[in-house]
């Protein structure tokens, strides 16, 4: 992947794992008795985009 020499912002193969808890106590039963307490669910991964300077779009790159 080539990114333009007047790139402003530039995001490469980025991923996010959302947790998803039963109630809204589980995240500190999670941080006292070190074991998971929630569901991890994944956002599409390997996500890029490119933001050019002086431009205000987003422009996608696969």
């Amino acid at each position: 992947m080539i990114f333009s020499s007047n790139t402003a912002i530039q995001l490469k193969d980025i991923r996010k794992v959302y947790k998803l808890y039963q109630k809204p106590s589980d995240w500190l039963r999670e941080i006292f008795f070190s074991r998971p307490f929630h569901q991890a669910i994944e956002s599409p991964d390997n996500v890029s985009l490119e933001v050019v300077e002086g431009n205000d779009s987003l422009i996608e790159k696969y």
